[in-house]
């Protein structure tokens, strides 16, 4: 799983979406912000939940 902000100038969402595509089984999370911290700092409930959820319901 891939996570992104749709406006974030340190890891731009083209590049995402390209790294995403690499790899057949990832999916990616994007959320309309500004900010490059999805995650905890400055981060959503809801971005934390998608996280929180892949990271502790690995798929084999």
């Amino acid at each position: 799983m891939w996570s992104n902000a749709t406006h974030d100038l340190a890891t731009p969402l083209p590049g995402a979406r390209r790294m995403a595509r690499s790899f057949p089984e990832a999916s990616l999370f994007t959320m309309d912000v500004v900010g490059h911290w999805l995650y905890r700092r400055g981060g959503t409930e809801e971005a934390m939940r998608v996280v929180d959820t892949y990271l502790t319901r690995p798929q084999g």
